[in-house]
C-alpha cells in the first residue's frame, strides 16, 4: 500500500544518493535508469565511468548516456503537486479547496482500488478461476476515472495535470499486488496475466479511444509488469509466453518504436523482455526468426540513433545463434546481419566486442561448407575467425563485460575445437576472465561442471595455441589459489 505521510512523499522527491531535493530543471532534475530507478542528474554525471552507469540501487550495469535519460515524469509532477514548481495559481481560495477535495476522494478511491483488487484476486485464486480475477484488474486498468471525478476538477483548469498524475498513480497502485509464484496454480495465474497484458497492448479496442500519452503510459506499465513477472518464472513458462502470437505483437510494437526513434523506458523493458524470453527457450527463437524479428534487430544494431543499446541487442542475437535451428538464418539474412556484427567485435569498447564476438562465436560452429553455401562468401568464415583472435588479445582485461551465465558448457566443445584455435582462445579467455570474479561463484561452476579436465587437455596438448595455453594456465593457477 501506498503511505500517505508526508516524510515519505519528501522522501521520494529527494536523490538517494546526495539526499537533495529534486529540482524540476538543472543539475538536480530526476532522471530515470531503465531499472526504474531515479537519481539526480549531478549525482549520476559523478557516478558514470566511459558511458556506462551502475545503478546504486539494484548495481544493473546500464549503458546510456546520462544526458540520454528520460526525466522521471513522475516525480516531476509529484514536485508540481507538493507546490516546488514556479506557478502561483494555488493563491486562489477555490482552487485550495478543489485541491483539498481532490486529494480526499483521491485517497479514498485509491484505498478502495486496492482493496477490491486484492479481495477479487484472493478470491480467485481460491476458486481456481484465472480469468475472474486477471479479466477484472484488465478492465481496471483500462477504466477511467469517473466521470464525476473529471467534471469536479475539469473547474480548475490547472489541476489537470494532477489528474492525470493520479491516473498513473492510480494503475502503479494495482502493479503493488503480489504476484505469487511458489504454487503451480498461482504460476498458472501469473502466466494468464501476462498474455491478457500483451493481449490489451495489441488489440484491446479500449486503447483505441484513450490519448496517446495515456496509451503509452499503459504500455510502459504492462511491459514493466511482463518483465516482473517473466524473471520469476521458469523457463518453460515463458516459452509459453513466447508463442508466435505475443512474439508478433512485442515485435511490433518494437517496430514501432524504431519508427519513431525512440528509446524510451518501454523500449528498453521491450529489450529485457525478449533477452528473457529467447534464454535457452528454442520455440521462441523460432517464433522470432518466423516474425522476421532478425530483421527488426539487425536495423537497430545499424540505427546509430540506437547505439547505446547495443549490448542487449546482442544478448537477444546471442541466445538465438545459441539454437541450432534458428543459427542458420544469420547467415541467410539478406540485410548483411553478419558482415554488421563482425564490425561490432571491432569495436574498441571491450563489452561490445565481446558480446559481438559470443554472437560470431556461435555462429562459426556452423561446418565451413554451409558458410560458404548460404552466404556466398568463402572468405567471411575465415575472416571472423582471424578477427576474433586479434580481438581477444586486445580486450581490456580490467573491463566489466556487463552479463552473467549459468554454466561454462556452451564453452566446453569451443575448447576442443583444434581447428579452429580462434575459438578455443576465446572459449578459455571467458572461462578464466569469469573466474576472476572476487565471489568465486565462477571457479565453483567450473569445479562442479569438471571443467578443469578440459583446461588440463590444453596445456598437455603439444598442438594448442600458446596464448589458448596461457589462458588456461592463468586460470588453473586461479583454481588452486581457492583451494591451497
Amino acid at each position: 500500500m501506498t503511505s500517505n505521510s508526508g516524510n515519505d512523499v519528501q522522501n521520494l522527491l529527494e536523490c538517494p544518493v546526495c539526499m537533495e531535493s529534486y529540482e524540476e530543471s538543472g543539475r538536480r532534475t530526476p532522471k530515470m535508469l531503465p531499472c526504474q530507478h531515479s537519481f539526480c542528474v549531478n549525482c549520476l554525471k559523478t557516478i558514470s565511468s566511459g558511458g556506462r552507469i551502475q545503478c546504486p540501487s539494484c548495481r544493473r550495469q546500464i549503458c546510456i548516456p546520462v544526458k540520454e535519460l528520460p526525466t522521471s515524469l513522475v516525480l516531476i509532477q509529484l514536485l508540481d503537486a507538493r507546490g516546488t514548481s514556479s506557478k502561483k495559481d494555488n493563491d486562489n481560495a477555490l482552487v485550495k479547496y478543489i485541491h483539498w477535495l481532490y486529494n480526499w476522494i483521491a485517497y479514498g478511491l485509491r484505498r478502495f482500488i486496492q482493496i477490491a483488487t486484492t479481495t477479487f484476486f484472493l478470491v480467485s485464486l481460491f476458486l481456481r478461476n484465472a480469468a475472474l480475477s486477471v479479466t477484472w484488474i484488465i478492465e481496471v486498468i483500462t477504466r477511467p476515472i469517473p466521470d464525476f471525478l473529471e467534471a469536479t476538477l475539469d473547474a480548475a483548469k490547472d489541476k489537470i495535470k494532477k489528474i492525470r498524475s493520479f491516473r498513473d498513480n492510480l494503475f502503479a497502485s494495482i502493479t503493488l499486488i503480489p504476484l505469487p509464484t511458489t504454487s503451480n496454480s498461482m504460476k498458472s495465474e501469473c502466466l494468464n496475466f501476462a498474455h491478457l497484458l500483451i493481449e490489451n497492448m495489441s488489440k484491446n479496442r479500449k486503447l483505441e479511444k484513450i490519448s496517446k500519452s495515456r496509451k503509452l503510459a499503459l504500455e510502459q506499465k504492462c511491459l514493466y509488469l511482463l518483465n516482473e513477472m517473466s524473471e520469476n518464472l521458469s523457463r518453460s513458462d515463458n516459452a509459453n509466453l513466447g508463442d508466435i502470437k505475443n512474439v508478433e505483437a512485442l515485435l511490433s510494437i518494437l517496430k514501432k518504436k524504431l519508427r519513431a526513434r525512440s528509446r524510451d523506458s518501454t523500449f528498453f523493458n521491450l529489450l529485457s523482455l525478449f533477452i528473457r524470453l529467447t534464454d535457452e527457450t528454442p520455440s521462441t527463437c523460432r517464433n522470432i526468426v518466423d516474425a522476421e524479428g532478425l530483421t527488426i534487430f539487425c536495423l537497430l544494431l545499424k540505427e546509430k540513433h540506437f547505439s547505446s543499446c547495443v549490448g542487449d541487442v546482442l544478448l537477444i542475437l546471442s541466445n538465438l545463434a545459441e539454437e541450432p535451428e534458428t543459427r542458420q538464418h544469420f547467415l541467410k539474412d539478406k540485410h548483411g546481419i553478419v558482415g554488421h556484427i563482425l564490425k561490432l567485435m571491432n569495436s574498441r569498447e571491450t563489452p561490445t566486442s565481446y558480446c559481438a564476438a559470443l554472437v560470431i562465436s556461435r555462429l562459426l560452429t556452423i561446418d565451413l561448407k554451409e558458410w560458404k553455401k548460404l552466404t556466398n562468401s568463402p572468405n567471411l568464415r575465415n575472416r571472423a575467425l582471424s578477427d576474433m583472435s586479434n580481438c581477444v588479445i586486445k580486450w581490456d582485461t580490467a573491463s566489466e563485460i556487463g552479463i552473467t551465465f549459468r554454466s561454462f558448457k556452451p564453452f566446453y566443445p569451443l575448447l576442443q575445437r583444434y581447428d579452429a584455435p580462434p575459438l578455443q582462445l576465446f572459449a578459455v579467455w571467458t572461462i578464466w576472465k569469469f573466474c576472476l570474479n572476487p565471489d568465486k561463484k565462477y571457479q565453483q561452476i567450473l569445479i562442479n561442471e569438471q571443467g578443469i579436465d578440459y583446461l588440463l587437455e590444453l596445456t598437455e596438448n603439444p598442438y594448442a595455441d600458446n596464448f589458448v595455453k596461457m589462458f588456461a594456465v592463468l586460470t588453473l593457477k586461479l583454481i588452486k589459489q581457492r583451494f591451497l
